[in-house]
């Protein structure tokens, strides 16, 4: 008998629901044969460049093009991806052709230029050299994902005095969550100043993506430039603060067990107190003024004394005092916090609950005590900040956490890519596991099949009934078949009854 034969035959023997189950395992050892060959034979991608602007990924997908390099565009085409072994040799080839070039030529424009060009097109080639040679210099800066410079500078002619000044314009693209510090604002302000003739630090506007101000013309609208100001200290002071509880909260309860808003009450006005004290004199000189006065006396005729003369002696003393002096000058800096006030969102349960003995109440277990939580917040705060009982709110309330987010959140490059690669370890797995599960089907039908033969063999062990011994009367046949017949109903009345139910399919 032939392989297929038996492969008929063993298929002849089982039942509907098993062939079923065993053409669906052939359909996936083959699906998974062909995404097995499929990824293998598929290059590892890596990250060649990213995070650039499209024409130049465009530039960069065509040279890949040109060179029949097999690349892939993600993170909604500004990334591009290329199988891991050609990597370091594309960027060879890229970086000598300028590709990327960062969209900024630089001094460059200056290596191809022309003879005979106008004074007007030289001056304009040199401020576009400035413009990309300081937004490539600031794109350097922590947290500066992209700049982009804007110079302007006045004409200068013989006719007029008065010239404009220069102004200029910086606009940042910075990374997701960073804020520049005043210290980067003021280093970009004095380095496009300084790297310009006649530009002063104060005619430097500094903008974001976002449409925030960060730097500008104070003199041109001072309520705006301090409203700037005020708001923006007012939020760093807030957000310090929160983070300092945030920290200390989440080391105690976990990391998103807690939420933190607080709001700052400042004193932005400055003020000066001059304060003299005199002490008790010390005396330094002593003048004595003396004043004399003689009277003369008086002779009579006969040549008597009448009154005797007399001197009048006055004596004035002066004296000079050196008067201590002590002057006490007293400023208060602006930005003095006066109150601060917090409200606080915590998640303390437990995610097991403890059931009360005697009822059939169940209680959540807490991390801690809302009291613990106050006064934790209150200490890192400060109390002296934390005037009154209504200036900090805590509540307990179980945190929501929503399922299709966590769903949405799943379909990401990177953990789809995860689950790809999972299932192509997997699949050789998968294809043992079909394997033995049709072996297990086959030497089940084979052994179910051996089973219907051995009882409808004879009693005495002879061969079956369908392979009569040739050469036996009519008689002999009859009373044989029907003692077989018998026995087997006997043993396995249900074996025989599938069996001649298939001997009636079969003539049919």
């Amino acid at each position: 008998m032939g392989l297929l034969q038996k492969i008929n035959a063993v298929w002849q023997k089982i039942g509907v629901v098993q062939r079923a189950l065993l053409v669906a395992m052939v359909m996936a050892c083959a699906i998974t044969a062909a995404l097995l060959t499929k990824w293998a034979s598929a290059p590892d991608m890596t990250l060649l460049y990213g995070d650039l602007p499209l024409e130049q990924i465009d530039q960069i997908a065509g040279k890949l093009q040109d060179q029949d390099v097999k690349y892939e565009l993600r993170r909604g085409g500004q990334s591009i991806y290329v199988p891991s072994g050609k990597v370091l040799e594309l960027r060879a080839r890229l970086a000598g052709e300028g590709l990327p070039s960062g969209g900024e030529g630089g001094y460059k424009l200056f290596d191809n230029e022309k003879i005979g060009v106008s004074p007007l097109v030289q001056s304009m080639n040199y401020t576009r050299a400035m413009q990309d040679e300081l937004a490539r210099t600031i794109s350097m800066i922590d947290g500066v994902q992209a700049a982009r410079v804007h110079i302007v500078r006045p004409e200068q002619t013989i006719f007029t005095n008065n010239a404009k000044q220069a102004t200029a314009s910086v606009s940042l693209r910075l990374k997701p969550g960073w804020r520049m510090t005043n210290a980067s604002i003021a280093a970009i302000t004095n380095l496009v100043a300084n790297a310009t003739d006649g530009l002063k630090p104060e005619n430097v506007t500094i903008v974001d993506t976002q449409g925030r101000l960060l730097s500008g013309n104070t003199s041109a609208n001072g309520v705006i430039s301090g409203a700037n100001t005020f708001l923006d200290y007012k939020q760093r002071v807030e957000q310090e603060i929160a983070a300092k509880v945030q920290d200390m909260l989440d080391m105690v309860l976990g990391p998103g067990r807690a939420s933190i808003k607080v709001s700052a009450k400042l004193d932005m006005s400055s003020e000066t107190v001059q304060t003299k004290k005199y002490e008790k004199g010390e005396p330094v000189e002593e003048t004595i003024n003396s004043t004399s006065t003689i009277k003369e006396g008086t002779i009579g005729a006969e040549g008597t004394v009448k009154s005797p003369g007399s001197t009048d002696k006055q004596e004035t003393i002066e004296n000079k005092y050196l008067v201590p002096e002590t002057v006490t000058q007293k400023t208060d800096v602006p930005g003095k916090i006066l109150s601060i006030s917090v409200a606080a969102v915590v998640d303390l349960s437990v995610a097991a609950a403890t059931a009360t003995e005697g009822s059939g109440e169940t209680t959540a277990a807490k991390l801690m005590a809302v009291t613990d939580v106050e006064e934790i917040i209150r200490n890192a705060v400060g109390p002296d900040l934390l005037l009154d009982d209504k200036a900090l709110t805590v509540k307990d309330v179980a945190f929501h956490k929503p399922i299709i987010a966590a769903a949405e959140s799943d379909m990401g490059y990177e953990k789809l890519s995860r689950y790809i690669e999972i299932a192509r370890q997997s699949s050789m797995g998968i294809l043992a596991v079909c394997a033995l599960a049709a072996l297990k089907i086959f030497a089940g039908a084979r052994r179910k099949a051996g089973l219907e033969t051995a009882a409808l063999a004879p009693a005495g062990g002879g061969e079956g009934w369908a392979l009569l011994p040739a050469g036996q009367g009519e008689m002999n046949t009859q009373v044989t078949m029907r003692n077989q017949i018998t026995t087997a109903l006997q043993k396995n009345p249900e074996q025989v009854k599938q069996l001649f139910a298939s001997w009636l399919s079969e003539d049919k």
